[in-house]
């Protein structure tokens, strides 16, 4: 096994996690537009949706861990590109800076949905207070 990471690979692993973490943000928008209705059936399948793409989102983030277990050079690539702060890493050609860039459109969207997902809680918690009131 080769001790270096196929950043062609990296990249369209980090492309298909940030397109499914697209999907769970439109998952969640369409959950949240349920909730408003009050539509517990839909709610239902939409969590299961987004479930299920969070789980796809997991996989494809262990995939891109174990990218990194070929030894140190890859290990540390891997730590450079993927779990450092992508703005203040330098790119050492056009894979590790599309890579990066990636990573730069993917970090907000995370923050978006983390907070997305902690509103679409309370006003789950607050719809199901209600129906058993």
């Amino acid at each position: 096994m080769s001790d270096t990471v196929d950043h062609e690979k990296l990249c369209i692993l980090l492309e298909r996690r940030f397109r499914v973490l697209q999907d769970v943000k439109k998952i969640s928008d369409e959950m949240g537009d349920c909730i408003s209705r009050r539509d517990g059936v839909s709610t239902e399948i939409e969590m299961n949706m987004r479930l299920e793409a969070l789980k796809q989102c997991d996989a494809l983030w262990m995939e891109i861990q174990e990218m990194g277990e070929a030894g140190p050079e890859s290990a540390a690539t891997i730590h450079r590109l993927v779990n450092t702060d992508p703005w203040r890493v330098e790119p050492q050609d056009g894979l590790e800076r599309k890579a990066l860039e990636i990573r730069k459109k993917t970090i907000p969207l995370i923050e978006t949905i983390q907070r997305e997902n902690d509103v679409l809680q309370r006003r789950l918690e607050a719809n199901r207070s209600q129906t058993i009131a």
